[in-house]
């Protein structure tokens, strides 16, 4: 019986200094059979700086600058697999990754999808050694793992409170993405997110409990400075909720948790913007806070202090650190 094709969608924006290492980690897998489908809208890629897109798995698609969803879903379209996987240019698979992930999608006919954990890295630098290590301790110890390693089970609570899975990590039968109708091409950011919680609401979910997948954290990339990239992520997995929220997809006995995480979120997102100075934002977000939160004082001092001058509230904080010395 021949094996399932497995293809990986690569989009690609200005990105090719990464672009022969990411590619070439996905050929180097053993395993299944692949085809790379790399969806290139940037203006500096050829096949003479990327050596690995000369293997005649590799098919390119130039396509405008439309952003990554529309990259992914025009992958989609020309994909010929029956698996799904997703690699960023700029991001990195370990031996061994397609291998494992098929062996648990056959062992479990019923999952979606299935995702690895994963590193995030700088150059050389681990910056965080696993990803899921701690957001999905809970949800493991309930469901598994069996004797491959692999949890398997409904993760969808779990991932209405946080993101827990890198696009990078992720294998999907392709009759679900199909079903799904692919991503949200109105989010700049946040569109994996989204599906992830659309195909979650229906199907179960496998983990393998092992770092197969390396993120790389990088001002050039997807993922850019610390501190930039975390309200952006706040700012799009609140607007990914709230369009859940809004189109009645969330399951009435998780409506609560949803309107908790909104409001912890919009506060997260407010303190930081608060710290920045960026009090117009600041006041915006502990205002949504206040909506699910109305009882907690510190929203409402907070939100009384964005209306103050930039000049006090720098004076507070001087008063208030030489207080602490």
């Amino acid at each position: 019986m021949p094996r399932p094709l497995v293809s990986v969608i690569v989009p690609v924006h200005n990105c090719v200094d990464y672009l022969d290492q990411a590619l070439r980690s996905v050929l180097d897998q053993d395993g299944p059979p692949i085809e790379v489908i790399v969806i290139d809208s940037s203006t500096k890629t050829s096949r003479g700086d990327v050596p690995a897109m000369a293997d005649a798995r590799v098919r390119r698609y130039s396509q405008e600058p439309r952003g990554v969803s529309a990259a992914r879903n025009l992958g989609i379209q020309q994909a010929r697999g029956e698996f799904i996987a997703f690699q960023d240019a700029d991001d990195e698979w370990l031996p061994g990754k397609l291998r494992l992930q098929l062996q648990a999608l056959e062992k479990y006919p019923e999952a979606s999808l299935v995702f690895t954990d994963t590193m995030m890295f700088r150059d050389t630098t681990v910056i965080q050694p696993s990803m899921n290590q701690h957001m999905l301790k809970d949800w493991c110890q309930s469901h598994g793992p069996d004797l491959a390693g692999c949890y398997y089970g409904p993760l969808y609570p779990q991932l209405l409170v946080r993101d827990c899975m890198n696009t990078s990590a992720v294998v999907v039968r392709r009759s679900v993405l199909d079903l799904q109708g692919g991503f949200d091409e109105n989010f700049k950011v946040g569109e994996d997110y989204d599906l992830w919680l659309r195909i979650a609401r229906q199907y179960p979910m496998i983990f393998i409990d092992r770092v197969l997948t390396k993120y790389r954290v990088h001002a050039e990339g997807l993922s850019g400075g610390d501190d930039v990239r975390t309200l952006r992520w706040l700012e799009a997995h609140m607007a990914v909720r709230k369009k859940h929220q809004r189109m009645r997809w969330v399951p009435p006995q998780h409506a609560g948790l949803l309107t908790d995480i909104l409001g912890e979120r919009a506060w997260e997102a407010g303190w930081n913007y608060f710290g920045r100075n960026q009090l117009q934002d600041a006041r915006r977000h502990f205002y949504i806070a206040m909506q699910s939160k109305p009882f907690v004082p510190k929203v409402w001092l907070y939100w009384c202090c964005s209306f103050l001058p930039c000049r006090v509230i720098e004076t507070i904080r001087a008063l208030r650190n030489a207080g602490r010395a």
